[in-house]
């Protein structure tokens, strides 16, 4: 579940509203179901007080523990009203007043009583607990419902996105072939850091590599945040592993928020001129190594070397790598241009993904370098995309600040190709980098 409830994006000149599922609850909630005839009702002055359409709200002790009365009429969800209110009593009271406004009526008072409460352990809390409903000019309630109780799952805390343990490979199952690299430079000291996405994709028409579309998001992270605003950039006009440097331009914005270590949200709206807006629902694509929900902060020398790699002279290109030692896999996408791309526009954008297998303490692989073709801009997969081996390579990591990727392309667009590149980190070391 979505922590993105209704939030913002700013995209040039324009204010795009984008609405994702509502935000989930980290504490305990108790879900009492009941259900109520429909003439089980209580007169007040002539009004009736439909317990189906009630709702309640217990403060179970130890607090902020919630308990919510949805109400079920005939195994129906009860519609629901805008007059509903929510009671909420002293925290620990079995007893509660308040009032429930039905059906457009009358303010109703009542004392809401439940019979038998059991001490709060952490535990269902059980069923046979009872509601009584009482008017203050009739008396005791003419109408009682039994209730049954059962413990919603707990939603675990999200990931605070000032860690660099949210660095890593991310993908949608549904849309396989593309996906986002992310890095995080925390900062733990000013509380504030930054968080640098790149999203290798392709144009909104399916074609061959002239298709293969690259872009990149920045933004802030601070220390307790879930999500975060980005800036979308493009970088055109490059030639492969070559000058000249390119700058990026402003297409569009996006939100990246975080459920869990393995699972998040990205948001996004062009302004492009192309009116794409959507969400990718992403998920690790290897398993976790440092991002935690607490306040710990776990290192690891291998995995700390994950992040983005680039060569000064051809700036506005470089790689975006995982080192994963506890899937035992190295992952690098690598962004970059057609070996004449300078002059083509997007069409001139190329990329590739670099696997290998890794053990912890390696510094120096050798890669299979893929490239994949015939996808859609953020949609399923279609059946004639395919991912092909094009050459081969040996990433090796000198020092946490200095890298080595040497290639060799026996096909695709950069067939022929060979050479290696002198690699600088970008942005400051990850904590724990020891190499």
């Amino acid at each position: 579940m979505s922590r993105i409830s209704t939030l913002s994006v700013a995209v040039g000149l324009g204010l795009v509203v984008l609405i994702l599922a509502a935000s989930g609850v980290a504490n305990a909630q108790y879900f009492f179901r009941f259900d109520v005839l429909p003439s089980t009702t209580v007169g007040c002055n002539a009004d009736s007080v439909d317990l189906g359409t009630s709702t309640a709200s217990w403060n179970l002790p130890p607090a902020p523990n919630n308990a919510v009365f949805l109400g079920i009429v005939n195994g129906v969800r009860a519609p629901d009203y805008p007059d509903i209110q929510t009671i909420t009593p002293n925290p620990g009271s079995e007893t509660s007043t308040g009032s429930l406004n039905p059906l457009g009526s009358p303010s109703v008072p009542y004392t809401a009583v439940v019979q038998g409460f059991p001490a709060i352990n952490g535990s269902p809390v059980g069923t046979g607990i009872e509601i009584r409903v009482q008017c203050n000019t009739l008396g005791p309630a003419a109408g009682v419902a039994t209730f049954s109780v059962v413990q919603a799952p707990v939603a675990p805390p999200a990931p605070d996105l000032n860690q660099h343990g949210l660095t890593g490979s991310w993908y949608e199952a549904a849309t396989s072939g593309q996906g986002v690299e992310i890095e995080v430079f925390p900062n733990s000291s000013s509380g504030t850091g930054s968080i640098f996405v790149s999203w290798f994709t392709y144009d909104t028409v399916i074609g061959g590599a002239e298709r293969q579309r690259w872009y990149t998001a920045q933004g802030p992270v601070g220390t307790g945040g879930d999500h975060t605003a980005l800036a979308i950039y493009r970088n055109t006009g490059g030639n492969f592993n070559a000058p000249p440097v390119t700058t990026a331009q402003q297409v569009g914005g996006a939100l990246l928020a975080f459920d869990t270590c393995s699972s998040g949200e990205l948001a996004y709206s062009f302004d492009d001129g192309t009116g794409r807006s959507g969400h990718l629902s992403l998920t690790r694509l290897t398993q976790n190594v440092t991002c935690t929900t607490t306040t710990a902060r776990p290192t690891n020398a291998d995995f700390a070397l994950s992040g983005n790699w680039y060569d000064p002279a051809t700036s506005g290109q470089g790689l975006s790598v995982e080192v994963n030692p506890i899937s035992g896999a190295f992952f690098a996408a690598w962004y970059t241009y057609a070996p004449n791309g300078a002059g083509a526009g997007v069409a001139g954008q190329r990329w590739y993904t670099a696997q290998a297998a890794f053990t912890p303490g390696l510094r120096s692989m050798p890669v299979t370098i893929y490239e994949t073709t015939g996808g859609v801009f953020d949609k399923p997969t279609p059946p004639g995309q395919k991912t092909v081996p094009v050459g081969t390579g040996t990433m090796a990591f000198q020092s946490c600040s200095a890298a080595t990727f040497s290639y060799n392309f026996t096909g695709g667009s950069s067939s022929g190709a060979s050479g290696t590149i002198a690699l600088r980190r970008v942005g400051p070391l990850p904590p724990g980098c020891t190499t």
